[in-house]
């Protein structure tokens, strides 16, 4: 008799995450993007364009194939293959993409700048006292300039890491999994790359007009992940 295989929790999350992941892509595209139409990002107003020229099957075929993308280790293990059509879909949203770059047209995606960009200080004390203890504890970053904050719940710890980029008015944000003792599950998760739209969940040009909006929408998505951890990770 074979023996049900048994899953380290690095890898038991990587599946419930998957599928978990699945599911919000599916809820998004049946319902036209209601998360998504949100995040007033170059790389979202980008794929919603393209989602927008392909019909209701191939929205969901480049779906699958980009969440495989982006959750390949759990798509490996479960041993998931993408199909021809899946891939020729991703592969031909990657070159659209590309060429997007190359010829400019990706530019006007990007939201217009309402103002002048803040500056990290500006950004930094503007994050504190809008988010306060909503995504948890603040805990003090070993990365100059990055603010965490921890939700503890039941043997897991959810941080959220906010860093300001390079320029001014850029906010980037992520989320890591750990365990009791401090052992990381996993890092990077993000909204977009949970629904595997891009690797990463950023603003950029945030001036006082525009940087309420972000920190709502950064809310919910941190949110979102976080209320649905309990099941992730059990």
């Amino acid at each position: 008799m074979a023996h049900a295989k048994t899953f380290s929790v690095k890898e038991r999350f990587a599946i419930n995450f998957f599928r978990w992941s699945q599911v919000c892509l599916e809820k998004e595209i049946d319902g036209d993007f209601p998360l998504l139409n949100e995040f007033e990002i170059g790389a979202t107003r980008w794929f919603l364009h393209i989602m927008d020229r392909l019909d209701s099957e191939k929205k969901h075929l480049l779906g699958k194939g980009l969440l495989k993308r982006a959750h390949s280790y759990a798509a490996d293990i479960l041993k998931i293959p993408t199909t021809t059509a899946e891939s020729d879909l991703v592969e031909w949203y990657l070159k659209q993409g590309k060429r997007s770059f190359e010829t400019g047209e990706r530019k006007r995606f990007e939201p217009a700048i309402t103002g002048v960009p803040l500056s990290k200080r500006q950004m930094r004390a503007k994050t504190l006292d809008f988010l306060g203890s909503q995504l948890g504890k603040q805990t003090k970053s070993n990365v100059p300039g990055f603010l965490n904050f921890e939700c503890v719940m039941l043997d897991v710890c959810v941080r959220t890491v906010i860093c300001f980029g390079g320029q001014r008015g850029d906010l980037i944000y992520h989320q890591e999994l750990l365990e009791a003792d401090g052992t990381r599950i996993t890092y990077g998760i993000s909204v977009l790359s949970w629904l595997g739209v891009s690797s990463q969940t950023g603003w950029e040009n945030l001036t006082e007009t525009s940087i309420e909006k972000a920190f709502k929408t950064l809310l919910v998505g941190c949110s979102t992940f976080i209320s649905a951890v309990p099941d992730l990770v059990h």
